[in-house]
């Protein structure tokens, strides 16, 4: 009996690794870390990037808004209702 539990402890020791505890650990480290200050240039050029991140996700957006639009009106033409 004993030893069915000794066996069950070989894999348990393995087990964060497959579970990604040392990436949550890195994870917080990192998040508890203070991000050095950036420079005006550095915050400028961050800003322009996360913009360019939302005109990009508003642009495919309005494109699948745009295409449900399209897809309604189609179905409206042929009859669907």
């Amino acid at each position: 009996m004993c030893e069915a539990l000794i066996d069950l402890a070989g894999p348990v020791a393995d087990e964060p690794d497959r579970l990604g505890l040392n990436t949550v650990m890195k994870i917080q480290e990192e998040i508890t870390q203070p991000k050095p200050a950036m420079t005006p240039d550095q915050a400028r050029i961050e800003a322009l990037k996360a913009q360019v991140k939302r005109s990009q996700d508003a642009v495919k957006a309005e494109r699948a808004r745009q295409k449900v639009k399209a897809g309604q009106q189609s179905l409206n033409d042929a009859g669907f209702r």
